[in-house]
């Protein structure tokens, strides 16, 4: 597989997505705040005052990850390189990615179920690959309002123009595909736009990071609710 040293539409759609994603930060920060505001003006109900710091502590771990994603591709576009070189087995990357994301949210009951591939699935994209689905999960999961999210996740091969990719499905009953996502790049997203993607930026940034990879991120209806798809290149004879 070729490696491209430097990506110029990186450098140009990078202000967009520092733009998106600094939206997101403003609204989670000003949860965290309510949150403890709350929780200093209720220190006689304990219940109440639990659940009010729970959800403090997930708005701060959905912050960190963003913060990290975000490092990351800022490190990628000062060095103008991407890990494509890096092979990894995607079964375990969606695993761990499974277990990170639910860990956001300690305030919800969280169950995501995995129909792993039965096939070694290995895709090129080093960390960068768990990252993607990472934000991606986590931005299903923060679409859904229900009390007790469930997820369904499944790993399968598929031919795409003759190449060989690795797909990730995410399927959630209780949430609806976004109309903001529906741009093909991300220098297409309105200013005017920006201000109404609050919540979406693991989705945004596992939407970039994929297609940086050479794959795709997509989104569509179901019988019953949506499925998100994440796409990777899949790698023969590894």
């Amino acid at each position: 597989m070729n490696c491209k040293t430097h990506d110029n539409s990186l450098d140009e759609e990078f202000q967009v997505i520092v733009d998106l994603v600094s939206h997101d930060i403003l609204n989670i920060n000003q949860a965290v705040l309510s949150a403890i505001e709350l929780m200093t003006e209720s220190s006689g109900a304990n219940e109440r005052a639990e659940r009010h710091a729970k959800r403090a502590e997930s708005q701060i771990k959905i912050s960190t990850r963003i913060f990290e994603s975000m490092k990351m591709l800022c490190l990628m576009r000062k060095t103008g390189k991407m890990p494509s070189s890096e092979l990894v087995d995607l079964n375990e990357a969606v695993k761990k990615a499974i277990s990170d994301a639910a860990g956001m949210f300690p305030d919800r009951q969280v169950r995501i179920e995995l129909d792993e591939s039965g096939e070694e699935a290995v895709a090129a994209g080093g960390i960068i690959v768990h990252e993607a689905l990472t934000n991606a999960l986590m931005g299903v999961i923060r679409l859904d309002t229900s009390e007790q999210v469930s997820v369904k996740v499944r790993v399968s091969g598929e031919s795409v123009h003759e190449v060989n990719h690795w797909v990730v499905r995410l399927t959630d009953e209780n949430v609806a595909v976004p109309t903001t996502l529906g741009f093909k790049t991300i220098g297409e997203v309105s200013t005017d736009s920006r201000t109404r993607m609050g919540g979406m930026a693991g989705l945004i940034i596992a939407k970039v990071m994929a297609e940086k990879l050479g794959g795709a991120f997509e989104t569509g209806p179901t019988a019953k609710g949506s499925e998100f798809i994440v796409r990777f290149v899949g790698v023969d004879g590894a």
